[in-house]
């Protein structure tokens, strides 16, 4: 799944904004697999350590999706204390296996960094945005 620069700018200024807290979304990717639209989320968590996408959040990416004949292929959040890796408590999420995971990290605030990963059986596999392709764990 291939994240264009426009879109990967947006999630990085959501996050921004609700710093210090996390903010999350939902990414509207086409029949193609370029991502498309973002749906930035109500976070029922609100805090630095956690989110919780709402469920008018989702059903509004839902019905987004579904008016433009895309699909719902990504989910991100990000991290203000740390870097743009799967924590363990976002590893234990119920994430489908070929849905796109982007983090971002607010850590160094001047040089944010944003990533993407699949989780596949518990481990996450980088991709890249840019490509979409998923490097394989050796």
């Amino acid at each position: 799944m291939i994240v264009p620069q426009p879109i990967r700018a947006e999630i990085l200024a959501h996050c921004q904004a609700l710093a210090p807290n996390q903010a999350c979304g939902l990414v509207l990717f086409d029949k193609s697999g370029v991502a498309r639209s973002v749906e930035k989320a109500t976070n029922h968590g609100a805090w630095p350590y956690g989110f919780q996408i709402a469920a008018e959040s989702q059903f509004s990416a839902f019905r987004r999706a579904q008016s433009e004949g895309w699909s719902i292929g990504g989910v991100y959040h990000c991290h203000t204390v740390s870097t743009a890796e799967p924590s363990g408590r976002d590893i234990e999420r119920p994430v489908p296996p070929k849905m796109l995971y982007l983090i971002v990290s607010l850590m160094f605030p001047d040089t944010p960094d944003i990533r993407g990963f699949t989780l596949i059986n518990g481990i996450p596999r980088p991709v890249n945005l840019d490509t979409g392709i998923e490097k394989e764990l050796i």
